[in-house]
């Protein structure tokens, strides 16, 4: 992952070539949990870097177009999903929070 402007936020993307755009994501590193938004897969070096800053606490998805990893990451860190409430009725993987 890399540091951004903030010594508490980190980011990771991917170049989408079918839709010609990038994809980012951040991780949110809080003392009460880390917070990943919108969390693209993660190379092994970055859940290695995730996991030497404490893992991640929440997922949060903007919008069912950002699904991305969520579940597989989720999965791996025990984090808690919360999803957009304006989609909880046909969002696409279980979540925590709406």
């Amino acid at each position: 992952m890399k540091s951004l402007h903030r010594p508490d936020l980190y980011s990771w993307s991917f170049f989408d070539t079918e839709r010609n755009i990038d994809c980012n994501s951040i991780a949110w590193i809080r003392p009460e949990g880390n917070v990943l938004i919108d969390p693209l897969p993660l190379s092994t070096h970055d859940l290695n870097h995730l996991n030497s800053l404490g893992g991640a606490a929440w997922i949060v998805i903007t919008n069912s177009d950002h699904i991305r990893a969520a579940a597989e990451i989720a999965a791996l860190t025990g984090a808690k999903v919360a999803a957009p409430m304006g989609e909880k009725e046909t969002f696409p993987i279980p979540s925590d929070h709406c």
